[in-house]
């Protein structure tokens, strides 16, 4: 379930926690974790995924999902600890040649049809990008993504792992259709 907030958490990159031996004492997460059936939690800047296991219902977690969120925003703390912010130097290689590649050859060739595509973040060797401008809800923009930038992206840098697009195609303020 996707939990849309109207504050940022933080200003950049994506946070995936897989269990609560991965939160590193990010409050955030530390504080999911405390309800049943909470079992991966991936944090963006304003909203947050919450995978629960199959036999939980979502009437009953979403609202303790919802009181939590709101614990850790009011508490005032750091929502995303430094350790679990520290990339480590492969994965800041990644993402300056990621911005190199995006900034020389990606988008250039998007931009002739009013779109960008910028990096959120890399996990590991994964990375997750966000489209937008003519990108946003293009209905080629899966096709654009696999076929064009994941394509340039592997020819450039070989040991690349996946390649998550984060972009929510039907809203924005100006989405293709």
């Amino acid at each position: 379930c996707k939990f849309t907030l109207n504050v940022l958490l933080f200003e950049h990159g994506i946070f995936i926690f897989d269990d609560k031996k991965t939160t590193k004492g990010s409050v955030l997460a530390d504080l999911l974790f405390e309800v049943a059936g909470v079992e991966k939690i991936t944090v963006a800047p304003d909203h947050l995924m919450i995978t629960i296991a199959k036999n939980i219902d979502w009437r009953v977690a979403g609202k303790q999902v919802g009181a939590k969120i709101r614990e850790a925003i009011a508490s005032g703390k750091n929502l995303i600890s430094e350790e679990s912010r520290k990339k480590t130097t492969e994965e800041s290689d990644l993402i300056q040649k990621v911005k190199q590649i995006l900034v020389e050859q990606v988008n250039p060739a998007v931009a002739s049809h009013g779109g960008a595509i910028e990096l959120l973040d890399v996990q590991g060797h994964d990375v997750y990008l966000k489209m937008s401008g003519g990108c946003q809800g293009c209905g080629m923009a899966a096709q654009t993504l696999r076929q064009g930038v994941e394509n340039t992206l592997r020819e450039k840098i070989p040991n690349l792992g996946a390649v998550y697009d984060t972009t929510v195609h039907e809203e924005g303020e100006n989405p293709y259709y």
